[in-house]
């Protein structure tokens, strides 16, 4: 099943005792149950160190809004699966 992208956004957040800062990549996206017709919303969040700003810039460009996005549901669990992800990048 697709998933629709709602929303993607990226904003860096600092520490004081860090030097380094840390950026956070949420996708956001709406999809139909496929049990019980509704439509339901479902978001997740990234987060990289500074040496991967670059990747998460060019997460956001990847998955603007209307972008499709793979669905997996089971019961009252889901999860949306990206593409091409790096490997680093705990997913679940």
């Amino acid at each position: 099943m697709q998933a629709t992208v709602v929303e993607s956004g990226h904003r860096v957040t600092r520490t004081s005792n860090n030097p380094f800062a840390t950026h956070r990549v949420r996708i956001e996206v709406t999809f139909v149950h496929p049990e019980s017709g509704e439509e339901r919303r479902m978001r997740k969040e990234f987060a990289m160190n500074e040496f991967r700003r670059a990747t998460a810039k060019a997460m956001v460009r990847r998955f603007e809004a209307g972008a499709q996005l793979p669905m997996l549901v089971r019961g009252r669990v889901g999860g949306f699966d990206v593409p091409q992800r790096p490997q680093w990048v705990d997913l679940w």
